[in-house]
């Protein structure tokens, strides 16, 4: 089974919650940093690391199936 197959099959309650909240963080961080609007060097670290962190858990719970 691909990544696709397992992407498009069934996905349990618990991991298709928690995979829709990691793509809405990781979508935040990811379009307040190409905005533009923080321009502290540690800022634009934090949120490059939180886009990469919930955008991969977001894809790690997309596997899941029953």
């Amino acid at each position: 089974m691909n990544i696709i197959e397992r992407i498009k099959s069934k996905t349990p309650v618990h991991h298709k919650r928690a995979g829709i909240n990691s793509t809405m963080l990781g979508s935040v961080c990811a379009g307040v940093l190409a905005t533009g609007l923080v321009t502290n060097p540690i800022g634009i670290v934090a949120l490059t690391i939180g886009s990469i962190v919930f955008g991969g858990k977001a894809l790690f719970h997309a596997q899941k199936t029953q």
